[in-house]
């Protein structure tokens, strides 16, 4: 079965076709009408969250988050991320929303006598200045000058980047 023809999440697949633009709506209005439902279920959907956290049997969840589902890490990333962008669009703080769901998901899994937790979100984004920076620190044996955080910084980079390997940046620093 194809991701368009699974069955209705919050999306039917005809919600699936026109977001990935495979069909074009006849009208405007037509295109409108249609990114108005998607939206209306989709702000449904979140409201349905805390009936499901509250009600849904752990058994249940645990089954929705069976390793049988192809692509469901993709996906929750990519929940995170929606999730993280519409809070960032609102007053609401986005880091603190994603520490207060974390708190509030141990506690549940911890039960009542669970202590006091720290939770921290740290969202850096370094610049290619700094990356260049790191690079030159490394080149010149000076790796002790570099924090937790630039090396935390350099090893995302080359994660995220295939094309690129650390003796390509310490041998051309601007191939970042």
């Amino acid at each position: 079965m194809t991701d368009v023809d699974r069955s209705r999440g919050i999306l039917t697949p005809a919600d699936r076709r026109f977001l990935r633009g495979d069909v074009t709506l006849g009208s405007e209005q037509s295109r409108y009408d249609a990114r108005y439902r998607i939206r209306q279920r989709t702000r449904d959907a979140l409201l349905d969250y805390p009936l499901l956290f509250d009600h849904l049997a752990e058994r249940d969840r645990e089954q929705v988050f069976d390793d049988r589902t192809d692509g469901l890490t993709d996906a929750l990333a990519d929940a995170v991320a929606f999730l993280y962008l519409g809070a960032a669009s609102t007053d609401a703080d986005p880091k603190r929303i994603v520490t207060e769901g974390v708190r509030r998901a141990e506690r549940r899994q911890r039960g009542a006598d669970c202590p006091a937790l720290d939770v921290e979100l740290s969202v850096d984004a370094t610049d290619e200045e700094r990356v260049e920076e790191i690079v030159a620190c490394l080149g010149d044996g000076a790796v002790h000058e570099l924090s937790e955080r630039d090396l935390r910084t350099l090893a995302n980079l080359l994660a995220e980047r295939e094309d690129l390997s650390l003796s390509e940046l310490l041998s051309d620093p601007s191939s970042e």
